[in-house]
């Protein structure tokens, strides 16, 4: 049951990616088409659209981002057509909403598998586990500048939280 659970939630997570109509107008408004950027980084991310897309997906730089979660939706062609296209995220707010949506499914994780008392608690494990991976250090590792360049990494992502 849960397998299927977890395959309903992928064809939601594609189709969101892909975009619907909303709305289908008539001679006096235009169609509307609504997609989900962070749904298509999603798919992107689990190889269904090949490495290329993977490594896009996984980028730093959000236009790559961007250009990847336009892809499934193609929302240029949508617009020649006379379509309004309606994003769930702005380009502005992309790396933002990005980095949440990143962080809530590993708390999510960390949550399912116990031991955080609080959801606040379970993201700053993840923000430090995230630190500990893009620096390659450890927490508590014996040197004492690969300790700071973790703990300087970990208030990044908390500063990044806060705005």
């Amino acid at each position: 049951m849960e397998r299927k659970a977890e395959e309903g939630a992928w064809y939601a997570t594609l189709s969101l990616a892909r975009g619907h109509c909303t709305d289908e107008g008539d001679e006096h408004r235009p169609a509307v088409l609504e997609y989900s950027r962070l749904d298509a980084l999603a798919v992107a991310r689990s190889g269904y659209l090949g490495e290329y897309a993977r490594s896009h997906a996984n980028s730093k730089d959000l236009r790559k981002q961007k250009e990847v979660a336009d892809h499934l939706a193609a929302p240029a062609s949508a617009r020649a057509a006379g379509v309004t296209v309606i994003v769930d995220v702005t380009e502005r707010q992309l790396g933002k909403a990005e980095f949440r949506a990143r962080r809530a499914a590993g708390v999510e994780q960390l949550m399912r598998h116990g031991r955080f008392a609080t959801q606040r608690d379970a993201e700053l494990e993840w923000m430090m586990r995230e630190a500990e991976v893009e620096t390659g250090f450890s927490r508590d590792d014996p040197n004492q500048s690969r300790r700071r360049a973790v703990r300087k990494r970990y208030r990044a992502l908390c500063n990044r939280d806060r705005k």
